[in-house]
This record gives C-alpha cells, structure tokens and sequence, in this order.
C-alpha cells in the first residue's frame, strides 16, 4: 500500500464529503472486525487500515493543508487512533512510513479491510473509482491488487456463514440501506455466535478476567462495549462485571457504546444501571 497514490483532502466536493461522512459512521463494523481478528490465531484479513488527514506544516500556496494517509496495526480508544503509517508522505516532510501516529478520532477519512479477496469499506476510494473511466478503473485496480467491485457501492461487515456479503449504496441514505445498517448494529459478529460458550467458560475458569484493566486502563467491559461484542459484554455483565467501571478518560462502558452507536450494547448497560452522569 507504500505505493498507492495519497490525494489531498479538504476537497470540497460534495460526493468525497458524504463518503467521509460515511466511513465515519459505520466505523464500529471496521473496529468489530478488528476485535476479531486479534483474537485469531491464524489471521484472516489481508489488509485492514484507516485513512487519517494529517496536517501540512507550513504548506505553501501550491500545497493542500493536509495529507491522507493509510494506517494500519490501529488502536482505538473511543477517541483516540493509534497505529503505523502505511504511506510515504509527500508533504508531511516530519512523518516517514512506518512511524507510529496517534491522532483524534475526527481526522479519520476513511476505513478499509480485505478477507478472502473481498474489500470492505473503502468510501472515498469508491469515490475516486466512480469518478474514473474504464481503463482508469482497471488500472488503478490493478495497481491496488484488488477487485473492488461495482462503483457506487460498499461492504459494511463479514457474512453469516455461507452467506453473501451485503453489497449497499456508499451513501448509505437509502430506506433499504438504513435498515440494512440498523440490522447490522444488532446482529452478532459470526466469532462471537462460535464462541459464546466458550466465552462463559473462560470467564468461569477464570473469574479474575472479569474486571482486569489492559494497559490503556480499559476494562474488558470497555472494550466489549466499544467493539459491539453484545454476547460478550453480556457474559461479562453475568460473572459480574462493573459497569460503572471508568477508563483512563473517566468514560463508562455505557458512555463508550453510546459514542459509537452500538444500540444493543446501550439497552444491555442501561439495564443493569449503567446510565449516563
């Protein structure tokens, strides 16, 4: 992805705003997905990365003010991103590629992830796809590595086992398209249905996972809630989890599921009285 082109980005075309819109708000199924994964033993993804704008230090008049770039190994807090700059920057002259960046959460432009060939995410890459002829398309593909589909249209989240993914319009603005989003807030990640049982075991085996904080200072809770794993979070209420529990940004795992739009996680923790302050 070194190689890819990096676009400038304050663009005021209206299509590359909606797209940006977008990807910021079906976040939560790129971040499920890595929730996931570094849980596998063996990883299924070939690529999963968020595109960040950085500023331009000192940008002249024939330079944009910021620099998207790809990053990968992310981290994510609720508010913060954290990870390893994928691209070589052409402008941002104090970042190299491989440097680690940590950056707010309102900078992220876009998500991407691909598992067996196919690409999820990737609005405003469909934007620049949309906007290309044939042999463009094709060779900007190529370039990638990637079959990327039909323009015009994403893949939000992995299928159910055998099924097929869910192919909706990028903006997402559709009657179909917002009960196929509200759908995908509810359901379950495919792992997550896999493991329930294991999951209540684990934490009967082992009680003191319960209310373990990881070195972010985040409970098991907290990041259940923020991945959108409700069996998880869940079994974690059932072995007696707090979830009045604060993180290092004094933020509940209520707070953390409301912030990033898990509805079912929300209900779960207001159930058990974890209610706003």
């Amino acid at each position: 992805m070194t190689d890819q082109p990096v676009y400038s980005v304050e663009s005021e075309d209206p299509e590359l705003q909606r797209a940006v819109a977008a990807a910021r708000s079906t976040f939560k199924f790129f971040y499920r997905e890595l929730s996931w994964e570094y849980r596998r033993i063996i990883p299924a993804l070939d690529m999963a990365a968020v595109k960040v704008a950085f500023p331009v230090e000192l940008a002249g008049p024939d330079e944009p003010s910021v620099e998207n770039m790809w990053v990968s190994n992310i981290e994510f807090d609720g508010q913060t991103l954290r990870g390893v700059l994928l691209n070589e920057p052409h402008w941002v002259h104090s970042l190299q590629a491989g440097d680690p960046v940590s950056v707010p959460f309102t900078d992220l432009v876009d998500w991407m992830y691909v598992c067996a060939g196919q690409v999820y995410g990737g609005f405003t890459v469909d934007v620049m796809r949309s906007g290309m002829d044939d042999p463009a398309r094709a060779e900007h593909d190529a370039a990638w590595g990637l079959a990327f589909g039909e323009p015009g249209f994403v893949v939000l989240a992995m299928p159910e086992a055998d099924g097929a993914p869910l192919r909706l319009a990028r903006h997402l603005e559709g009657v179909a398209e917002r009960a196929a989003l509200a759908d995908l807030e509810r359901c379950e990640h495919p792992m997550a249905v896999n493991t329930q049982a294991d999951i209540d075991a684990g934490l009967a085996q082992d009680p003191s996972l319960v209310n373990q904080y990881d070195d972010t200072e985040s409970s098991y809770l907290h990041r259940e809630a923020l991945a959108g794993n409700h069996g998880f979070a869940a079994a974690l209420l059932r072995h007696g989890a707090d979830p009045l529990a604060t993180d290092s940004n004094g933020r509940t795992p209520l707070q953390l599921a409301q912030r990033i739009g898990w509805p079912r996680i929300v209900e779960l923790l207001e159930g058990r009285g974890a209610r706003l302050h």
